[in-house]
Order: structure tokens, then sequence, then C-alpha cells
């Protein structure tokens, strides 16, 4: 005996009975799904794990490849959440064997953040852009490790500048710790200055003005 479609066979007493409203077809018991119904085109439904429903799980998508046949899709592996495709990542995770952060500027997974950012502590798995001046930072945009080629890295305030702060000249030989130009400071003798030596002053401290 076979029913017809939307109606399952109840085997005890040979009869037949409805399926879920969601479900095109069942198996075993009304909501028991294996596929499903177009309830309407404004609320399409997806097939999973022998349910329909109208939102996918995270780690799945609404795959309307086939748009008779509307499913939940798995997402990549390092995915936690997904749209449009398996690799189209809004969110990414950790499995057992290594730790996914996702691309600040691009919906990919990565086990690393790219040059110009950095691992967000406030966001889990996620890279957020440095500032502009920054080529590498730590924990925030602004908290710079080296600069971009225009800019000199200041250590002890973090910061890429155009101008090194009084008591420091731009360094025009590249760090090649930092891998960038720095802020170096001046000679003790020196309020400002364009190089590391006492003949480089371009003015003096008050105690070097008073002697003189």
């Amino acid at each position: 005996m076979s029913c017809p479609s939307s109606q399952y066979l109840v085997a005890s007493n040979h009869s037949c009975l409805m399926c879920s409203a969601l479900c095109n077809t069942c198996d075993t018991s009304s909501t028991n799904c294996t596929s499903c119904a177009l309830v309407n085109l404004l609320t399409p439904v997806y097939f999973f794990n022998y349910t329909c429903v109208e939102t996918c799980p995270n780690d799945y998508f609404a795959n309307d490849a086939n748009t008779t046949n509307r499913l939940c899709s798995k997402c990549s592996f390092s995915c936690t959440r997904c749209s449009g495709s398996a690799t189209n990542c809004s969110a990414c995770g950790n499995t057992t064997t290594a730790v996914y952060y996702k691309d600040a500027n691009y919906n990919v997974c990565q086990n690393s953040c790219n040059l110009q950012q950095y691992f967000n502590p406030s966001v889990p798995n996620t890279c957020s852009n440095c500032d502009n001046s920054c080529t590498q930072c730590k924990n925030s945009s602004t908290n710079c490790q080296s600069c971009v080629s225009s800019y000199y890295l200041y250590a002890a305030a973090s910061q890429c500048l155009s101008v090194c702060p009084q008591s420091f000249y731009n360094n025009p030989n590249l760090d090649t710790v930092a891998m960038s130009y720095v802020c170096s400071a001046c000679s003790s003798e020196c309020l400002t200055c364009y190089g590391p030596t006492s003949q480089n002053c371009t003015s003096c401290t008050n105690i070097v003005s008073s002697l003189g």
C-alpha cells in the first residue's frame, strides 16, 4: 500500500495520514519530512535533518540552488556562520587542531590576520583593521608596532607619526628590528634636532642655554 503525496503510511492500521504543513513528503510521522513544501514565495522553507525550517541553524546556510528542493547546507569547517555558499563566512571558529579568524575586509576564515590587521580581543576569532598609518598593530588599531613608509614609529607611545615629537627626530634609516622608520632620541643637549649628536641640534635645552 502506498499513500498520496503529502501523506504517510501508518503501518499498524494501514492508513494514510497527512504530513505536517511544511513537509511536501514525510515518512513514519507527520513531522519526519523527506522533502519540504513551498508554503509561499516570501517565506521559503529548507530541508534540515528530516525537518523543514524557515531559518537554517548556525554552521549551515540556506541553499537556494534548487528552488524546488531547498536545503540547509553545511558551512566550511572553519566557519561558524555563512551565507550564500559554504565559504562565504560571516563568523569563524576553531577546530580541534587550529584557530581561525575572519578577515577584516573579506568573508573568509584564515589561520592568521593579514598585514595591517590585528587579532581583536573584544571580538573572538576576528581580525580588525589597523590605523592607516600602521603596517602592524596589536590589540587595538592605534597600538602600532611598525609604520607605513611615510610615517615614523614613536615606540614610547606605539604611534606612527609624520613628525616626531620634541627631543626626537625623523630617522631616515630603516630600523631592521621594527622593520619601520622610527623616531630616534636627540642628544641630551638638544631640545630639537635633525640627527643623533649634539652637533645636530636645532635648539638646545635650558641647561645648555644657561651654560652658554
